[in-house]
């Protein structure tokens, strides 16, 4: 810690480009605030924080606000199991376009209003973990997002809800054990999407795929990957051209039957296979009908 701050001090006003602190014990909160303040200061322009503590104990990092306000941070990224964010009402990261954010069991208050107040974010990535006790209500709002990644570790009991306003999407990436409480405010203006999930709750087996699904009806290229999905609630993909479906232990034929259906203009078809039994010793392609 010695060495960073007579780096700091022998550097003296000259402005700090990227700046990255990766500390995993002996953490003293009040220099790596200091520290922080300090890059901010010197108009960093790229932050990378790793904070990290497997000791077990109860600790909490709260982000400095002069971070939310620097002018000139336009990448973000953070891993962390023990840092909070209490992001300011207005005037937060004004010029940030990339954000990626990673954390295990994260505090309720801070995550859930980290990600609406990003005025011109293009690129984020979430990667959260979140054990048993942990529920969360997420909300993403930035006009300007362009990509966005959502991979979600949780409980088999935990409920964990998104809500995406971002009507510029292009790319969208879903990842976890049950997809059944994202809420697409906007169909996706873009491109490509991509779904992969083990789970859907039961009551939401029929509603979630014209939920979510209808939100990139205008997608021309989808990847899906699906333990359980009902193909029949499908919605149209006119544009699609390019579809990418990897094989689990379900009804895997009857949903490629009914996403050829409905997707008319299809040009490129991708299929894989990762059951644990080859798919062929347990369904039969379905007869297709001629063209």
């Amino acid at each position: 810690m010695n060495f960073v701050d007579s780096v700091f001090f022998l550097r003296d006003s000259l402005d700090i480009n990227k700046f990255r602190l990766a500390i995993s014990e002996s953490m003293d909160f009040s220099r790596i605030d200091a520290w922080i303040c300090i890059a901010v200061m010197r108009n960093v322009v790229e932050l990378d924080l790793d904070l990290s503590d497997e000791s077990g104990r109860v600790l909490d990092f709260e982000m400095p606000q002069s971070l939310f306000k620097s002018k000139t941070l336009t990448i973000l990224r953070v891993s962390s199991n023990i840092i909070s964010y209490y992001p300011p009402t207005s005037g937060c990261f004004p010029s940030l376009q990339f954000l990626h954010i990673s954390a295990d069991n994260p505090y309720k208050e801070s995550i859930e209003k980290l990600f609406s107040c990003c005025p011109v974010l293009e690129y984020l990535s979430i990667h959260l973990s979140v054990g048993p006790g942990f529920i969360h209500k997420i909300n993403i709002s930035a006009p300007q997002l362009k990509t966005l990644q959502i991979s979600l570790d949780e409980d088999n009991e935990n409920k964990n809800y998104f809500y995406i306003n971002a009507p510029q999407l292009d790319n969208l990436n879903l990842k976890g054990r049950d997809l059944s409480n994202y809420f697409l405010q906007n169909a996706i203006s873009g491109i490509n999407a991509s779904f992969a999930f083990k789970y859907l709750s039961r009551n939401q087996l029929f509603s979630f795929p014209e939920r979510a699904l209808a939100g990139i009806s205008r997608v021309k290229y989808l990847s899906l990957s699906a333990y359980s999905l009902d193909a029949q609630y499908l919605p149209v993909l006119v544009n699609l051209t390019k579809l990418k479906l990897v094989l689990h232990e379900c009804k895997c034929w009857e949903l490629l039957a009914e996403l050829l259906l409905r997707a008319p203009n299809l040009e490129d078809l991708a299929l894989e296979d990762v059951s644990k039994i080859g798919i062929r010793l347990f369904y039969a392609p379905p007869t297709c009908s001629s063209s």
